[in-house]
């Protein structure tokens, strides 16, 4: 395990640093101070990193990519090397306790998604980013029941697979489902058996619903 940043308990806002916790919590109260100064500079930066361009506009222009997540994850950690997405989620947490939902390990890196959506207050609760893929694609679904659409259930599983690749990498494009589980279950001729001609919108228009 490695060790916890060390940072300056002057940092921390006065109502947790008052708040009598142990010895052993006041080891990470410290980070929750880094919430301020992360907020800060999302808002100072948003114009020079695209996937905050993207994060800021509503609603989004384009489509987040993997590729700016990981520009975006390398730039926090080289103005702070303590800004890794677990030390963030840990100081919003200490700062807004009853707003912070726990995490799971899948999904991680996505979960930068989340800490930035909540930093500027784009939702009222910081939840693992798989979390809100996985209830917009129940939504999706719902509509498309209203909206007379069916699908059968080989379709099913497959929609729920690309449901939880989107949960981890943001997004689905065709060449994706060469991929494993997808090359486990026919991959992309499988999907086109599927789902037609219509499989290119439909990557569209979940990346679209479950990711925005």
């Amino acid at each position: 395990m490695q060790p916890i940043p060390s940072f300056d308990i002057t940092s921390v806002p006065g109502e947790l640093a008052e708040a009598g916790c142990t010895p052993h919590l006041r080891r990470y109260l410290p980070i929750s101070g880094e919430h301020r100064g992360s907020r800060d500079y999302l808002a100072q930066n948003k114009a020079k990193i695209d996937a905050l361009q993207i994060l800021y506009s509503r609603p989004f222009k384009q489509r987040l990519t993997e590729y700016m997540l990981k520009e975006l994850e390398k730039k926090l950690r080289d103005n702070h090397a303590a800004w890794t997405e677990d030390n963030l989620w840990n100081a919003f947490a200490s700062a807004n306790p009853g707003k912070v939902k726990g995490r799971s390990q899948a999904g991680r890196f996505a979960d930068l998604v989340a800490l930035v959506r909540f930093a500027l207050e784009q939702q009222p609760v910081l939840a693992p980013f798989a979390d809100s893929v996985h209830e917009r694609f129940n939504e999706w679904l719902t509509n498309k029941a209203k909206a007379g659409v069916t699908f059968t259930p080989d379709q099913l599983n497959w929609l729920r697979l690309i449901s939880d690749h989107i949960a981890t990498s943001l997004s689905i494009e065709p060449d994706d489902l060469e991929l494993a589980p997808f090359n486990q279950r026919g991959g992309l001729g499988k999907a086109h058996q599927l789902f037609g001609d219509q499989l290119p919108k439909l990557l569209d228009e979940l990346n679209e619903a479950l990711a925005a």
